[in-house]
């Protein structure tokens, strides 16, 4: 799934033409309906995708293992939402983030692949 799901990022990432609209511009009700339908389909997933592997590895182990990796995710999360908080309280603004947000879907992608390639050949 993972590894699918990565594939997709990265082909809707060559796949995306800029284009910008006019503030008269406004989606159609049926693309308006799509585009929400799938954020709230991919919001649903998305919170614990990438994590999700390595649950279900900790339980063939047992609960200890379980909770092992639940707390390392936590104490992780809240460590990694820390440190970019105080990056971005240092300036981080005034970098161009403009070429970076245009490789997002490449980077989300091969970092999907990744994971599920590592977390099919380590069970």
């Amino acid at each position: 799934m993972l590894i699918a799901i990565g594939f997709y990022f990265i082909i809707q990432h060559h796949r995306h033409h800029h284009f910008h609209f006019n503030e008269k511009q406004k989606l159609n009700q049926t693309g308006a309906t799509q585009v929400v339908t799938l954020l709230v389909f991919m919001m649903f997933l998305s919170p614990c995708l990438e994590i999700e592997a390595y649950f279900l590895m900790a339980g063939t182990q047992g609960w200890p293992m379980i909770l092992t990796v639940g707390l390392l995710y936590t104490i992780v999360s809240v460590l990694g939402i820390t440190f970019w908080v105080y990056l971005a309280q240092k300036g981080l603004h005034r970098f161009n983030w403009h070429r970076l947000e245009h490789s997002t879907g490449l980077v989300s992608g091969c970092i999907l692949i990744i994971t599920g390639i590592i977390s099919f050949f380590t069970h």
